[in-house]
């Protein structure tokens, strides 16, 4: 990892849940729920949405998939218009924390183009 002196760049996709003090100045220490955008795709259509989620108990143990392929599977998602996170955690996220990854977008078929050669035969 980076480290500049005692800083290291903020890779959270969620930023403001990556360190506690912001929760502490938004509420939520003992209970935070949000849902965060997150980039933009492009620009596809907005017909299908995809969830993964992964959890925590107990700082103990973790399970699930939060990734955007996860998500983009669930929903057989092609062409991504937006994600968005959600993050629910309880105290801090040391008694649960849950964080899902959803992605909206559509599951048309990507088009190849062939070539005229190949498709149309080439005759001597």
């Amino acid at each position: 990892m980076y480290s500049y002196g005692h800083l290291q760049p903020n890779t959270n996709p969620t930023k403001d849940y990556a360190a506690g003090l912001p929760l502490y100045f938004k509420g939520g220490i003992f209970v935070h729920d949000g849902v965060i955008p997150g980039p933009l795709g492009d620009n596809a259509e907005n017909t299908s949405i995809g969830k993964a989620c992964s959890k925590n108990i107990l700082w103990l143990v973790s399970f699930g998939d939060s990734s955007i392929e996860a998500a983009k599977a669930d929903g057989k998602i092609t062409k991504v218009a937006s994600i968005e996170y959600e993050q629910l955690g309880v105290f801090y996220g040391a008694i649960y924390h849950k964080f899902c990854t959803v992605v909206t977008g559509s599951n048309t078929a990507v088009e190849t183009k062939t070539d005229a050669k190949s498709a149309t035969g080439k005759k001597k």
